[in-house]
């Protein structure tokens, strides 16, 4: 087969599976969205950065040794996006036109190309006017979330899942809880083909991809790391953390990584508890703190999905969660982390303690770490196959 795959940045789950696409023989390009001054994306850093609007080669040299194959074309897309500070000014109309003309020449250049399927990766604009241009074309989409906010109870689909249904675009998702929410949601509305799969390991993290490595002069800590949103329940794990301070010193510290507002943050500052680093963190700042820490932790409220413990167990890593959206599809409960059955700041506190305090129950856990991706399901050999199968459906029909 002759793929496309289109993606505004989830380098992570898709690099790992174009290798699997090479290695079985088909002939892959890849087009990855960024932004203007950008040297890297999720698990991949590249050799030089791009800073004007246009369609160019992406230069990694790792990239090339990881592939190890010459039927792969990889290219970068540099679109400049709106920004928040211009408001709806004469700057963002500008930035629009500039945008909409590069988006159009990198579908043109698909278009040309004519490739047997296309996936596009991804679920807000401009990945919709990307689909609306390549209709005519063979087009799947892989939708990572398919809610805008899935912590309200107001739910509103992603641009483009809404997009996807409308036009009877074929739909892949990796989660179960939002393949279960998109069959409900298209059931007697929307004839439309919707396939669960589920994606593996980020395991470029553990190849050379020029991280520049930079130390934490800090072991056994807890860390939370990621996009920082009221969902994702930092506020929660503050409280948690005061009843284990009730008890006595903590013999942990906690660190919090990522950029984003949080009203608790204040708080945490003025904890010597906690180390703030509240900041995008870079490939290779990322990995050091994975590398050091004891444990992970994602006090969601709510969740689709999350791709923190297929980065995590990379490094043999537990995850601590409270059993949310589809966290127990990927997490063990007592042999790869601990899933917290009720949303409470208690209950959350008990789980800390045990993975933070209790020697034995930690060592008991890594041997099955170790063996997470034992299951097909999670198995990139096992993913491209259903890709595969998938395609040739599409093709065919």
């Amino acid at each position: 087969m002759k793929i496309a795959l289109i993606a505004y940045g989830f380098t992570g789950s898709t690099l790992p599976l174009v290798k699997r696409f090479l290695k079985n023989g088909h002939s892959v390009s890849c087009f990855y969205i960024v932004n203007p001054g950008t040297n890297s994306l999720e698990a991949l850093d590249f050799d030089t950065k791009y800073f004007f609007p246009r369609i160019c080669k992406l230069e990694s040299s790792a990239l090339d040794q990881y592939f190890n194959s010459k039927n792969c074309r990889t290219n970068i897309c540099v679109l400049i996006r709106k920004r928040k500070k211009f408001g709806n000014s004469f700057i963002n109309t500008i930035i629009d036109q500039i945008d909409r003309r590069t988006i159009k020449q990198l579908c043109d250049k698909v278009k040309n190309s004519h490739f047997d399927v296309i996936n596009i990766v991804g679920h807000m604009y401009p990945m919709d006017v990307i689909g609306g241009w390549l209709l005519k074309e063979k087009i799947v989409y892989s939708l990572h979330e398919i809610f805008l906010e899935h912590g309200s109870g107001n739910l509103e689909l992603t641009t483009v899942a809404s997009f996807a249904l409308e036009n009877k675009v074929p739909i892949i998702v990796h989660s179960m809880n939002s393949f279960s929410e998109l069959k409900r949601i298209s059931q007697n509305i929307y004839d439309i083909s919707i396939r669960l799969i589920h994606f593996g390991e980020f395991e470029t993290y553990l190849f050379p991809f020029n991280f520049d490595n930079e130390k934490v002069e800090l072991h056994s800590y807890l860390l939370f790391f990621g996009s920082i949103q009221a969902y994702k329940g930092l506020s929660m794990l503050y409280d948690a953390i005061n009843i284990l301070k009730n008890k006595g010193p903590l013999s942990f510290k906690i660190v919090v990584a990522g950029r984003g507002n949080d009203p608790i943050l204040k708080k945490m500052r003025e904890s010597a508890d906690y180390i703030l680093i509240n900041r995008y963190l870079g490939n290779g700042e990322l990995v050091s703190l994975i590398k050091d820490c004891r444990a992970v932790i994602c006090p969601y409220l709510s969740a689709s999905q999350s791709g923190i413990p297929q980065t995590v167990f990379v490094f043999r890593k537990p995850v601590i969660a409270f059993n949310v959206g589809a966290f127990s599809e990927i997490i063990d409960s007592e042999k790869t982390g601990l899933l917290v059955d009720v949303i409470n700041a208690k209950c959350l506190a008990i789980a800390i303690e045990k993975m933070m305090c209790n020697d034995s129950f930690y060592e008991g856990l890594l041997p099955d770490i170790r063996s997470v991706y034992n299951s097909n399901v999670y198995d990139w050999e096992y993913i491209c196959n259903q890709y595969e199968v998938y395609f040739k459906e599409l093709i065919e029909g």
